[in-house]
């Protein structure tokens, strides 16, 4: 079997492009888009595997024929290479959307319709005439991407999400998709979760994972700003996102919870931001969209108390799978926790996690996948 994998140069599919290889060694062909010329040397796979996608019309231009030569391209994170391949690849080749949540949620001409509060949204944007021409370009380029979107969308045969409730996500924004589920997983519990031992005995309070206004930050500011916070500090993750929104966002955090706010706007250490991490006992992700697994799943198998949107797929996905989690409106009627969950808790945590992100499981799911197209691909 002939595969294509078209996607950034990320530590995402650096680890998957290593389960591929061990379920089906040499078959992959990886098309990633970089600013390092040298990209495949962070892939844990065989030399000549990786290429890098030029920007613009000539990266367009390799694609087409070697998506034609093979059975399954896989794009992750649907982007403009990615619709060429769809658009262009061969009626015989199998085409997997593993969508990230930002190639699918929201709107057509707003991907983050629904998705941001009222008090978030006097966060964004500004109202000069050059934040006008900018809209109507980005108003004028939706349009085509939506078009080209929608059409993607029908051609999908398998579609894949961090979790399987993004599904329905995904059909309410493309009603023509007529395709079936396969999951794949960019993590693993050992490789992305269990990276610390058990929540300490610091009872700080982690918020968000960006400075994205899909995080709702400032509604979580005014709950807790209702609690005795006492000593703790309210820390938020701000590296990447909207300048414009961190800007305002610090402004207001500094208002709302004044010494207790503490922004982090600079990248840091894996290991220094696990640390910080594990001096929180509470953990809150006010998204109302499948966001911050990575950062949620550590939380979770460290023993810390968990917040997430009630509106949100993941709290969904996690409530049935029988996680202990909390929704974000039980702030508003009840105390911070003074502690980490009980042992029973995370124990039952940690099983949840593994059942979904076993080194197995996503291995068998990769095997799935490929069984299922080679046996499209028998005639009769």
């Amino acid at each position: 079997m002939r595969i294509i994998h078209i996607g950034p140069d990320s530590q995402f599919i650096q680890f998957l492009s290593g389960v591929f290889e061990e379920v089906a060694p040499g078959a992959s062909t990886y098309l990633v888009t970089s600013a390092s010329p040298r990209a495949e040397l962070q892939f844990p796979i065989r030399a000549g595997a990786v290429r890098i996608l030029e920007r613009g019309v000539r990266g367009a231009m390799m694609i087409p024929m070697l998506v034609r030569a093979s059975d399954l391209v896989i794009v992750h994170g649907m982007s403009p290479y990615g619709m060429v391949a769809f658009c262009l690849g061969s009626a015989k080749t199998a085409r997997v959307w593993s969508g990230w949540g930002f190639d699918y949620y929201g709107e057509d001409l707003d991907p983050d319709a629904g998705l941001v509060s009222d008090a978030t949204r006097s966060l964004v944007g500004g109202g000069s005439r050059a934040d006008l021409f900018s809209s109507r370009v980005r108003i004028l380029k939706g349009r085509v991407v939506e078009y080209l979107q929608h059409c993607v969308a029908k051609k999908t045969d398998y579609f894949s999400a961090p979790i399987p409730s993004d599904l329905s996500v995904f059909k309410r924004r493309f009603s023509g998709f007529s395709g079936e589920y396969a999951q794949l997983n960019y993590g693993s519990v050992a490789e992305t979760f269990a990276q610390g031992d058990l929540v300490g005995a610091d009872f700080n309070i982690l918020v968000g994972n960006s400075a994205l206004p899909t995080n709702n930050h400032v509604d979580i500011f005014h709950m807790l700003a209702q609690h005795d916070l006492k000593a703790r500090k309210v820390i938020v993750p701000l590296g990447y996102g909207d300048p414009g929104y961190r800007k305002n966002l610090i402004i207001q955090g500094k208002q709302i919870l004044g010494e207790a706010f503490m922004p982090l706007v600079e990248f840091l250490a894996f290991g220094n931001y696990r640390a910080i991490v594990a001096s929180c006992n509470v953990v809150i992700m006010n998204h109302r969209r499948q966001q911050a697994l990575g950062n949620i799943g550590a939380a979770m198998y460290q023993g810390s108390h968990v917040y997430l949107n009630g509106t949100s797929p993941v709290y969904k996905f996690f409530k049935e799978k029988g996680a202990f989690v909390h929704s974000v409106e039980e702030l508003a009627s009840s105390s911070l926790p003074e502690g980490g969950l009980h042992l029973h808790d995370v124990t039952n945590n940690r099983l949840v996690l593994e059942r979904f992100w076993g080194s197995e499981q996503i291995r068998a799911n990769v095997e799935a996948l490929l069984a299922r197209v080679a046996s499209a691909c028998v005639p009769g």
